[in-house]
């Protein structure tokens, strides 16, 4: 008797051979189902072909009466298996080992339809979100009004269904399926509580006066005066007509962009949204209008990579803002910055590039005009801020940063070992610095103002009370 048998240790030798993997097919109550095709694959490849790479199944299979299939392996390893059928559902990795017979657990699945209304008899319109009570997984349904929406390959046994984006007077519900109600071909009718104090209103937005192509572009919806979008980019319909979801009783802003930066894009004008209607916003391409600029230095060369902005932002944060459609737009090799998708009216441009200091222009807009600002031309930004620190620990390391008065990070040097520190380049404004640790914590700060009478500040700030936040 060898060593290996002896303490019960793996022979090596033994399994790196070639051998049989047998394992076993079981339903949800561990009945054995017979006849099921099966695939093998070295690497998770289902649901996600891509063309340049597509992984292939090395062998396929079928289970016997009893719910046994097999499948021949150079060594133990790894095995993807997929069964391919309408009517159950397994995908899984196992390691498949000699002498090992595991049960592979499929559950049955069926295609179901879904009709859901509210209490008042009205057709529902929003998002539905399935979760399979057996193993999680989630499937996704948007129901149109008056339409019912086809679900395939649902498990059967209990769900609960999520239904969002709710229309107006609804409110965010969850709904249970029981397992005898999900059956192949079936349409299981589900009525929703509408909510007499939900005031929620929505946004229409009509593009079938749009003339241009559609199918690239996306909506977008924002609050008056913020630049986050709480609609995150919804596309068109093939019929141009499209609702958002239900919105808070306020004034937003409606922006379509395109893919690309030179895309054509259309921001409306700010539109009120009234308790329980449905505001309705026609896409009317004459609307929309642009601004050019050409931006040089003092000696009348282009600046590759200046910023034209939308509004009165003198300060810009140069290494994170990239081209939008409708708020910033970088110029080319020629200096040349075309900002699209405005609405008409009166509006302020800032024009900035680093290093130089920043001018705000203003222009009123007609509607489809192209308006050509003129030469920009920006002069160097001389403000200069030094900053020393005092009470720096041995083997601590700081940053320290130029910020706007709002919090916004304009310039940045990490790992400062030495006690002073110079910014050049800054424009004449109003900023804040601050100070932190290598890994965070409360920083602490100063309130700096650079003019031209006087465009170099020093500063000294004390960090011996600085706290290094710790790690988790």
């Amino acid at each position: 008797m060898s060593a290996s048998e002896e303490s019960g240790a793996p022979d090596e030798s033994k399994q790196s051979a070639a051998f049989t993997w047998r394992f076993r097919v079981v339903d949800t109550v561990g009945a054995p189902i017979a006849s099921l095709p099966l695939q093998f694959a070295n690497s998770r490849m289902w649901e996600r072909p891509t063309s340049h790479r597509q992984v292939k199944p090395f062998h396929e299979s079928t289970s016997d009466g009893e719910g046994f299939a097999a499948v021949p392996l150079p060594q133990p390893r790894t095995v993807y298996v997929k069964a391919v059928s309408d009517v159950w559902h397994l995908e899984t990795s196992i390691d498949a080992k000699p002498g090992v017979v595991p049960l592979l657990v499929a559950r049955a699945v069926a295609t179901v339809y879904l009709s859901v209304v509210t209490d008042a008899g009205e057709p529902w319109y929003g998002q539905a979100r399935i979760t399979a009570a057996g193993d999680g997984r989630q499937f996704y349904a948007f129901i149109k009004e008056g339409e019912i929406a086809k679900v395939e390959r649902l498990p059967v046994d209990g769900l609960k269904v999520l239904f969002y984006e709710c229309m107006i007077g609804v409110d965010e519900q969850t709904h249970s399926i029981s397992a005898a109600d999900v059956k192949e071909g079936v349409t299981i009718h589900i009525t929703l509580k509408t909510n007499p104090k939900n005031k929620n209103g929505a946004i229409e937005v009509d593009a079938t006066g749009y003339t241009g192509e559609i199918k690239e572009l996306r909506i977008l919806i924002g609050s008056a005066g913020a630049n986050t979008w709480i609609e995150p980019g919804a596309t068109f319909r093939a019929n141009k007509v499209w609702r958002s979801r239900p919105l808070w009783p306020q004034t937003y802003t409606v922006r379509i962009v395109g893919r690309a930066e030179t895309d054509p894009v259309w921001t409306s004008d700010l539109i009120t949204v009234q308790p329980r209607e449905i505001t309705k916003v026609a896409v009317t391409m004459d609307q929309v209008c642009s601004v050019q600029v050409a931006v040089v230095d003092d000696q009348s060369l282009p600046i590759l990579g200046a910023l034209l902005l939308l509004g009165e932002d003198l300060l810009s944060n140069f290494d994170f803002l990239f081209p939008a459609p409708g708020s910033i737009a970088r110029s080319d090799d020629e200096g040349t910055a075309t900002l699209s998708g405005l609405r008409p009216g009166r509006h302020k441009f800032t024009v900035a590039a680093k290093g130089y200091e920043p001018q705000v222009h203003e222009a009123e807009l007609a509607g489809g005009e192209l308006r050509f600002l003129g030469t920009v031309r920006l002069a160097k930004a001389n403000g200069s801020i030094i900053v020393t620190l005092t009470g720096m620990k041995e083997k601590q390391k700081y940053s320290i940063m130029i910020l706007k008065p709002g919090g916004t990070a304009l310039h940045t040097a990490k790992d400062v070992e030495t006690a002073e520190t110079k910014f050049s380049g800054l424009s004449l404004s109003t900023c804040m610095v601050a100070v932190i640790t290598g890994r965070g914590g409360k920083p602490v700060t100063a309130t700096i103002t650079l003019t031209a009478d006087e465009p170099s500040v020093s500063t000294t700030l004390d960090v011996s009370e600085l706290v290094e936040t710790e790690l988790k």
